[in-house]
């Protein structure tokens, strides 16, 4: 009787160790658990910044690139028309280019150096340029290029120079000089003298 308890202690003992072993292991495997998810947690984020920077990076470079292809088409056009219609006396031509839409402005200026009182009283910073570099097409706000064989008709007296709000476009009336192109304005209707995209000071 005596050996039949004791042999029913021990299997007792037995459970209730194995019991507590269990629960021990239990914790572990759930500390486990929690550890593994965080550390799973933690790579997708480090994966997910790293993609999302990638992308913001990736899409800058390709819009930066697509202006920089816009630019570089608008001045191969202006100075494509002005070489063309240069040579051909008295003839006009109306000549519309597509504007990048990060510029707002477009300010160009006779190609040949002088005095223009107005333009360094109006536009002081493209004055300068004007004069020291010899640039003479603006992009407002930062671009700007050298057109050769252009002479400025300007409507509003204030100098050889002509600012046009693009909005997306350029309207530009083309005159043939023999040795250079007239730039201005393009008056839609003679008879009322609309002008389509006026040209300010």
């Amino acid at each position: 009787m005596n050996r039949h308890r004791h042999m029913n202690r021990n299997k007792n003992m037995n459970k209730k160790r194995n019991r507590s072993m269990k629960r021990r292991l239990s914790r572990r495997d759930r500390k486990a658990q929690i550890i593994g998810q965080v550390f799973v947690l933690i790579l997708g984020a480090i994966i997910l910044i790293t993609v999302l920077g990638y992308g913001y990076t990736s899409i800058n470079k390709l819009l930066k690139r697509q202006q920089e292809i816009a630019v570089a088409a608008f001045e191969g056009d202006l100075n494509d028309a002005v070489q063309r219609v240069k040579l051909r006396f008295g003839s006009v031509e109306r000549l519309d280019l597509p504007i990048p839409g990060k510029f707002s402005e477009v300010c160009i200026v006779n190609a040949e150096k002088g005095i223009s009182e107005g333009l360094r009283e109006k536009r002081e910073a493209i004055y300068r340029k004007w004069q020291d570099i010899g640039t003479n097409v603006f992009l407002v706000p930062d671009h700007e290029f050298r057109l050769e064989d252009i002479e400025v008709q300007a409507a509003h007296g204030k100098g050889p120079y002509c600012c046009f709000k693009t909005e997306g476009k350029l309207v530009l009336r083309l005159e043939g000089r023999g040795r250079t192109t007239q730039i201005s304005q393009w008056v839609q209707d003679p008879t009322t003298q609309t002008i389509l995209q006026p040209c300010m000071p």
